[in-house]
């Protein structure tokens, strides 16, 4: 067993851009845990305290996850491991997703028989901290594919959190452009829009930098894009730009918006656009 802490930090007071946070610091009591488990992530807060997922990894390099709820006094209240399973076989723990004080966990499944991979979505009862039974949320067909290349999903949420962007990277082949299908669903986890698109450039001409999903659930991407070669410096110039791929009205319209500025003004632009 080890031993471990939990500690609480509390912004007391905070004024942007012209005063650092004055933060104060509670320590919980230590706890002992099982040294093959890690404390992955605290996924949010309530009036009652705060959640967390933990993990635990199994000789095989399998992993169970445990859904944890503290107290305001840092003690734990209750600890429910996640059944996570299809076809009696361990889904993939995607992301986990805390907005409208409701909790929302994310796992995948590729099926090696139909060779699809499908993302279920899972509501937690936070007074039980039990799962609903698995939604099937989107699905990436690799047919044709390596297992490996069983695509990626990915999310955004809304600045209000009224909107969740759920990005799957769909399999391609080498040198072709990538492929992307975007799905847009409310605060409830049903879909508002829907849809697949291409990338206008060739996969290594392009890098997906940054994704962004808006309160009125229109969807950005932000591309670095390469002239001519993947370098960034050619002939003692920049031989790259950045671009901005919009999509409006539900998906039905679409603008391509060039942006020039290097890659110091970007870091600044990114710090805001991801906020």
């Amino acid at each position: 067993m080890r031993e471990c802490c939990i500690v609480c930090l509390f912004f007391c007071h905070v004024t942007l851009y012209s005063q650092p946070y004055q933060l104060t610091t509670r320590w919980g009591e230590e706890i002992k845990a099982n040294r093959r488990t890690t404390l992955n992530d605290i996924i949010g807060s309530d009036e009652t305290g705060f959640y967390a997922i933990r993990t635990r990894a199994s000789m095989f390099l399998d992993f169970t996850f445990t859904l944890e709820h503290y107290g305001n006094d840092l003690r734990p209240i209750k600890s429910v491991e996640m059944e996570l399973v299809t076809n009696g076989r361990q889904r993939v723990g995607e992301f986990t997703v805390f907005a409208n004080n409701e909790i929302y966990i994310f796992s995948s499944y590729a099926d090696p028989q139909t060779r699809i991979n499908d993302l279920f979505v899972q509501q937690v009862d936070k007074k039980t901290l039990q799962l609903s039974a698995p939604v099937s949320i989107a699905k990436i067909d690799f047919n044709g594919q390596k297992r490996r290349n069983d695509g990626v999903f990915d999310f955004r949420l809304s600045r209000d959190k009224s909107k969740l962007l759920i990005y799957s990277k769909l399999p391609f082949e080498k040198n072709e452009p990538e492929k992307f299908e975007l799905l847009v669903l409310d605060k409830a986890m049903k879909p508002i829009w829907q849809k697949q698109i291409t990338i206008p450039y060739k996969d290594q001409l392009f890098d997906l930098e940054s994704m962004r999903v808006s309160n009125d659930g229109d969807v950005h991407l932000l591309g670095l894009v390469y002239k001519d070669k993947r370098t960034e410096i050619r002939k003692g110039a920049a031989n790259y730009s950045f671009e901005l791929l919009s999509y409006y009205d539900k998906g039905a319209r679409e603008a391509r918006t060039p942006l020039k500025f290097n890659r110091q003004v970007y870091y600044r632009y990114a710090n805001w656009y991801s906020r």
